[in-house]
């Protein structure tokens, strides 16, 4: 198997959502609970209150009828599936995670760490920057999708430990930026940014594989009472303000530095490259009849949109269609999409290695 397709992988999260996943995967259930999230490619466990073996990690039937986890077929072969720099300087890790979530209400306000404060906090080699880029939206009792992103001027660690300390929901939200959002749009949130993804957003996440997740909010929109560890992560409710950085910016200097700008060439569109983040890439494959998938020298993971078509390589040949997610091993080359019908593919790449 040179293209590896992955399972449904939906993941418990505090906040409420799902719908259009359902429906973006075709599921004939379409509910808002919590599980709001479909990790892919992922090799991170995720953290829960309710701890689950392996909940988070994707995983792969294979042709004798076996599962596997990624994980666990990525360490048997790590060159080969990886590519050799990349597991000369990441080892078994991917290095990246991508997601697809569906926010029926606003997530908490949140921050992740930055690769320095990750390892001097968490003893993690990665942080959590991410990117989301918006697929749809969805108005929910009369709000159009949205996000925080960042705090406004003035801001200051004493005067946001005070609006935490006193639960000051709509004091804190009012010292960060509301974006509203558009499909195709795309947002880079580097480690240390607070944020928090509005009501109605439906996206593309990719981000540092961890799941470091910093909650300055008690109990989510919903009720659901975050327990204080999923707030603080095992930092204390004192150093956990020590993963935000307190720089303030005015809306327009954040829309500068933080929407990215997408650039074509030919049938391809860099939505993120790594001049905008060295933690990760992306890219949109259009395929009107046919187009050869790009060499790499790494692995990649590509999700279908929209469409339906078949992806050809040496020793392989693979049906696929909108909702479908697929691992490409590094050693695979000469791929190519035919399609006949307008199909739309993301393309997701780890960390640059060199």
């Amino acid at each position: 198997m040179d293209l590896l397709k992955l399972n449904t992988n939906r993941v418990w999260r505090t906040y409420l959502g799902g719908k259009k996943l359902d429906l973006f995967l075709s599921n004939t259930d379409t509910v808002d609970t919590h599980y709001p999230e479909e990790w892919i490619g992922s090799v991170v466990k995720a953290i829960n209150p309710d701890y689950k073996d392996n909940e988070g990690l994707s995983t792969i039937d294979l042709k004798d009828g076996t599962k596997t986890t990624l994980l666990d077929l990525i360490k048997l072969n790590p060159k080969e599936m990886l590519g050799e720099s990349h597991v000369n300087k990441y080892g078994c890790d991917t290095g990246v995670l991508i997601k697809i979530l569906d926010a029926a209400e606003r997530l908490s306000i949140q921050v992740h760490p930055d690769k320095e404060k990750a390892k001097s906090l968490f003893n993690s080699s990665f942080g959590k920057t991410e990117a989301w880029h918006i697929l749809e939206g969805r108005n929910i009792d009369g709000e159009r999708p949205h996000i925080y992103l960042g705090f406004k001027e003035g801001i200051t660690r004493e005067l946001w430990k005070d609006k935490f300390h006193k639960q000051d929901i709509n004091g804190m939200l009012d010292l960060m930026h509301k974006i509203y959002v558009k499909p195709g749009e795309t947002y880079l949130i580097e480690g240390g940014m607070p944020h928090a993804i509005g009501t109605g957003c439906f996206i593309i996440e990719i981000q540092e594989p961890t799941d470091y997740t910093v909650r300055v909010e008690r109990s989510t929109i919903n009720g659901y009472n975050i327990p204080d560890n999923l707030c603080h992560q095992g930092l204390g409710f004192e150093h956990m303000f020590d993963c935000f950085s307190y720089a303030g910016y005015t809306e327009d200097e954040i829309l500068a530095r933080w929407k990215l700008k997408s650039h074509c060439s030919s049938s391809e569109q860099c939505l993120i490259s790594y001049d905008d983040t060295k933690c990760f890439a992306m890219d949109k494959i259009i395929v009107n009849k046919n187009c050869k998938i790009r060499d790499t020298d790494n692995f990649s993971v590509l999700l279908v949109l929209k469409g339906k078509g078949t992806l050809i390589c040496n020793n392989d040949e693979m049906v696929i269609e909108k909702g479908d997610k697929i691992f490409i091993p590094s050693y695979v080359k000469d791929i190519e999409c035919v399609s006949d019908d307008k199909t739309e593919i993301i393309r997701c790449f780890p960390p640059k290695d060199k």
